[in-house]
């Protein structure tokens, strides 16, 4: 059946900007981003409504317990709404009208399932988006509503699984930061005193690089990397801003795009390796990745948006070095230098000359011994991580029927 027929389906809308009066008020107001809970359920939102505001955009309020469904930018991401709440234009709430023809439940874990079909599917140069009326029409499978009771539960135990291992891996990150704050203390703070122990220095980057050439390089300028110099796999990888992590050291080695050896040998100069620590450069602002010592790849490209350091071991160790720049310290030195013009960004030589607390090597290596055998605890989380996707995606695959 075409889903408009099982359920009642309301778009949002924005309420004029200029009137002041329209926004501060008690009614939550949903936006994309506010679909990004944790848990898949949206109890607070960023920014809120009045009475007022809610009646310029028709008075749109859906109840608690409403899918929804985003139409722009994360185009079939949804959530649940725990609290009645309206809505902006970029997103759909989906309410069942039929509870004995549709579980609610399986609703919800079906749109999940055709997530990328939607993708596919979507419209838009700048942003892409899927409209209302697609959705409408889009046709759901219904096996007997039992069964669509007995799917649901199962995909919810996987997905439980899942999000405690994800939680896993947000508290190994949160204890290596723990560790870091308890081992070089005060001076890794914010307004740390330039007064420090003796054997402590405070360095510019350039000062510890290695004596290579090209020990601090940025991606390549402008043409000179573009998605039709892309390959398919097997191929030299390119590092973008998804093989980092917000907040974590960690390198993730997946959804790579890849250049060919000989596209990778006229770009030698933004070339890193093993060992290299990987600073995002514009966008998302932060991220920091530092390639492990057994990465899969012996050579990787960095794209524009980053910017690789290779260290000297001798002054500086890359485990030390990464975790600083997430420290207090870090991050407010890196706010400091960021430039606001346009995306805001950091160039090459605002990281050359960005001041590092270097703490003796000796104690930099005893850090490094400390969070390997963190990382090993968390290796074993993230295969487990893995383990807990692939088994919700078959689970998926395997009991929600397709559409014929």
């Amino acid at each position: 059946m075409r889903l408009e027929e099982l359920c009642v389906i309301q778009s949002g809308g924005t309420p004029r900007r200029g009137n002041a009066s329209y926004y501060g008020g008690g009614i939550p107001w949903a936006k994309i981003s506010d679909l990004n809970a944790y848990d898949g359920l949206v109890r607070v939102t960023e920014e809120s409504i009045t009475p007022e505001g809610l009646a310029s955009i028709g008075g749109r309020l859906v109840p608690a317990g409403t899918v929804l469904l985003a139409m722009y930018g994360s185009v079939g991401k949804t959530a649940v709404s725990v609290v009645p709440m309206s809505l902006n234009q970029a997103i759909l709430g989906i309410q069942v009208k039929l509870p004995e023809q549709l579980d609610k439940g399986y609703l919800l874990h079906w749109l999940q399932s055709i997530q990328e079909q939607l993708l596919l599917s979507a419209n838009g140069v700048t942003q892409q988006n899927i409209s209302a009326t697609a959705v409408r029409a889009l046709r759901i499978p219904l096996p007997p509503i039992a069964e669509q009771r007995r799917i649901a539960e199962l995909l919810d135990r996987a997905d439980a699984v899942r999000r405690k291992r994800e939680e896993s891996r947000r508290l190994v990150d949160e204890l290596l930061r723990s560790v870091f704050l308890e081992m070089f203390g005060e001076h890794v703070l914010p307004g740390c005193s330039s007064q420090f122990p003796p054997g402590w220095r405070l360095r510019a980057v350039q000062e510890l690089a290695a004596a290579i050439p090209h020990a601090i390089a940025g991606g390549p300028f402008g043409s000179s990397l573009t998605s039709a110099d892309y390959v398919t796999a097997p191929g030299v990888p390119v590092i973008r801003g998804s093989n980092l992590r917000l907040g974590s050291d960690a390198f993730v080695e997946n959804d790579f795009v890849y250049v060919s050896a000989e596209k990778a040998v006229s770009l030698r100069r933004n070339l890193a390796r093993p060992g290299d620590v990987i600073v995002t450069q514009r966008g998302t602002l932060g991220q920091v990745g530092r390639i492990p010592n057994g990465a899969a790849y012996t050579e990787y490209v960095v794209s524009q948006s980053q910017m690789k350091v290779t260290l000297d071991p001798g002054s500086m160790d890359a485990v030390y070095f990464a975790q600083y720049l997430l420290s207090p310290a870090g991050v407010a030195e890196l706010a400091s230098r960021t430039l606001a013009t346009g995306v805001p960004h950091i160039n090459l030589n605002l990281l050359k000359t960005f001041p590092i607390v270097v703490p003796p090597l000796e104690m930099q290596r005893q850090f490094r011994l400390v969070v390997a055998g963190i990382r090993t605890s968390a290796e074993r989380i993230r295969n487990a991580d893995a383990e807990a996707r692939n088994l919700a995606a078959a689970l998926s695959a395997q009991l929600l029927p397709a559409d014929k």
